[in-house]
């Protein structure tokens, strides 16, 4: 009778088992789906933040690039008005002739 009682029972056990394992299951499922939600959240963090670092390095690029053109205008502007100051001394000196460079020659002896 007891056999038979323990048979009875065990035929009955995974019925009862079944909401538990059910449970269990869906638990499962549940931390499965969080942690996919999370594993997802930071690859978008870490997409977001290599994107960030891209324009910030382009960004640095291009003032670097702004500031070498900058410092070649300056450069130029400044050879510009050093060549404009030259050639005002020049336009302000008196014209020499070659005779004039020949009485100036002849003073030196």
């Amino acid at each position: 009778a007891r056999i038979k009682a323990e048979r009875e029972a065990a035929r009955f056990q995974p019925e009862a088992e079944a909401p538990r394992i059910q449970a269990e299951a869906e638990a499962a499922r549940f931390q499965a789906e969080a942690e996919a939600a999370r594993i997802q959240a930071e690859a978008e963090e870490a997409r977001i933040k290599a994107k960030l670092e891209m324009e910030a390095k382009l960004a640095e690029e291009q003032r670097m690039k702004a500031e070498m053109e900058a410092a070649a205008a300056a450069q130029q502007a400044e050879e510009e008005r050093l060549m404009a100051e030259m050639e005002q001394m020049a336009s302000e000196m008196p014209a020499k002739t070659p005779s004039d460079d020949m009485d100036d020659f002849d003073d030196d002896w």
